[in-house]
């Protein structure tokens, strides 16, 4: 075996400011649907949400079928 040199030892920076900056935006909004959900039901109620929820899952489908 080899021993690894001085250039292979650490971790490379890969990312960009840019791609951090979009990894957190992405976060933030991927997180928004389960902190805003107890909204959701207080303003449409159950039904409501369920049907919201179930829209939005076919939008998203939609986006992700772009990408396939």
């Amino acid at each position: 075996m080899t021993t690894p040199s001085s250039e292979q030892e650490g971790l490379v920076r890969v990312l960009a400011r840019g791609d951090v900056l979009a990894l957190a935006f992405g976060a933030m909004i991927g997180w928004g649907w389960i902190v805003l959900t107890g909204t959701a039901i207080q303003s449409a109620g159950s039904l409501g949400a369920i049907v919201a929820f179930i829209i939005g899952g076919l939008a998203i489908v939609l986006v992700g079928l772009t990408y396939a």
